[in-house]
């Protein structure tokens, strides 16, 4: 920082370059539009029906077309015209940027110097123009802080040997990560829509080249005179793009009472003579393809939602973050549409723009929804509610298909005793294919051997007779239930 007591008296002070840097910026800014303005009244000075057309005339229209630039309103023959062609607008917040980055020096007192100089400027622009109403002048002031403001300020704060913050700067650290990160998202997310409605313009540009060639062939210009009007309509093609915002968010603009432009209807009515409105929309969309715009506003806030992801740990940061994510755009919107919109002339032209309160809820609720929705998904815990469940349906599927494969039982099938015992038996055995039965040799037939005659008793009962009486027929009784209890048929089992 420079610091304006020990400035070396060799070197210009520092608020000097700044009134240098707002009197460079005024000059270029007004020239663009004077210029052209005194051109064309030459270019048209042997026309008959300028006869009363003098050039202090051309200087005082241009002068009024870039007071409008600034928001002072043109009151002509009793009609008011106050929309703003954003387009000079833009001029003059660049050319104050370039001046300030180029001249001034980068301190407090010289952007001081430069903003108030250029107010000064701007209020002797009206005085001189003849444009002297309370209105006007208080337009005046508050256009060209804004306009200075913007331009000079981006200049001193975008260098590296920017000033210090002054100490209230430091309380906005005390507000926490999520709001603040969150005011930059909404500003990216409303960039994000402005973005997508340029590209729709262009779309409509397209498909209405035909009634704008229309227009101008009925205004029958040529050489300059048509190279003035494209200069003219280019300073609106700002404005468009703006009403092309309302028309994607879904509420629509008018270009003139009774007209109204939206994705669910259109109504036409008298315009302007500009071919750029020949480019407005014709047709409504069919079905339910107007929620097209809406999404695409909402996929605006879910993507700068990215940028708060990480701050968004706990759920109110979530719930502050997203709220201040929708304020954000809402409110930028509708100061978007209060600068595009306005009066440009009487009777039905007195109602030209978007309602900036209805665009700005809308715009800053669809925002807000689609914030919401990402940084929800993306918490951590919904991360791990969604990895917790999608492990456990694939454990229930493996579980599934384990119970229903082929050749096991299932838990409900009830075995029984003499099942159980013939599986186990089944499983013990060797089957044909794994273990092949071999013959085995022929064993020698068995000898009996001689019985030995006991000494009869007295009380001895007569032999028994082979394969007969109670105990051998008992015996052979009781063979089967051993094979049974051991799970096999007998012999043939056995084999």
């Amino acid at each position: 920082m420079i610091d304006d007591a020990t400035t070396p008296e060799h070197e210009t002070a520092s608020w000097v370059t700044g009134v240098l840097a707002a009197l460079q910026a005024a000059v270029l800014s007004l020239a663009v539009v004077v210029l052209p303005a005194v051109a064309v009244f030459v270019a048209t000075s042997a026309d008959p029906g300028n006869e009363s057309t003098s050039w202090p005339a051309a200087v005082v229209t241009g002068a009024g077309l870039w007071l409008l630039a600034h928001g002072v309103p043109l009151v002509t023959a009793g009609s008011v015209v106050s929309v703003i062609p954003i387009g000079l607008t833009a001029l003059a917040v660049l050319a104050c940027y370039a001046s300030a980055r180029r001249t001034a020096q980068r301190t407090w007192s010289a952007l001081g110097a430069a903003v108030g100089t250029y107010v000064l400027v701007t209020v002797l622009v009206v005085l001189l123009a003849g444009f002297a109403g309370a209105a006007q002048l208080g337009s005046a002031v508050l256009g060209g802080l804004g306009v200075a403001g913007l331009g000079a300020g981006a200049a001193l704060l975008s260098t590296a040997d920017r000033p210090d913050l002054p100490q209230w700067w430091g309380a906005l650290e005390r507000v926490p990560a999520s709001a603040r990160l969150g005011a930059r998202a909404g500003l990216a997310a409303v960039a994000m829509v402005v973005a997508v409605a340029s590209l729709l313009v262009l779309a409509w540009v397209f498909m209405g080249r035909s009634r704008s060639m229309d227009v101008v062939t009925a205004l029958d210009v040529t050489g300059f005179d048509a190279a003035a009007l494209a200069l003219g309509q280019s300073t609106l093609v700002p404005n468009v793009v703006l009403w092309a915002v309302s028309w994607v968010a879904g509420p629509g603009f008018a270009v003139g009472s009774g007209s109204h432009f939206a994705p669910t209807d259109v109504v036409m009515g008298p315009m302007p003579v500009f071919p750029i409105l020949g480019a407005m929309p014709a047709e409504s969309l069919p079905g339910a393809f107007w929620l097209l715009g809406p999404a695409a506003v909402a996929a605006a806030g879910a993507l700068a939602a990215l940028l708060v992801r990480r701050a968004a740990e706990r759920w109110r940061d979530v719930g502050l973050a997203g709220l201040t994510i929708g304020l954000t755009a809402g409110a930028s919107t509708a100061v978007l549409m209060d600068l595009a919109g306005g009066s440009a002339g009487p009777g039905r032209m007195a109602e030209i723009g978007a309602d900036p309160l209805v665009v700005g809820l809308v715009v800053g609720g669809e925002v807000a929804v689609g914030a919401l929705l990402l940084l929800v998904l993306a918490h951590p815990t919904t991360r791990r509610g969604v990895t917790t469940g999608w492990r456990r349906l694939r454990r229930g599927d493996a579980k599934e298909d384990a119970t229903d494969a082929p050749g096991e039982p299932t838990a409900r099938t009830a075995l029984t005793p003499r099942t159980a015992r013939t599986a186990r038996t089944s499983r013990t055995a060797p089957s044909p294919v794994s273990a092949p039965s071999v013959p085995s040799p022929p064993s020698a037939p068995a000898i009996p051997a001689p019985p030995v005659p006991s000494p009869p008793g007295p009380d001895a009962s007569p032999p028994a007779v082979l394969g007969g009486g109670a105990r051998g027929g008992a015996a052979d009784a009781a063979e089967p239930d051993a094979d049974e209890r051991d799970g096999t048929d007998g012999p043939a089992a056995s084999r």
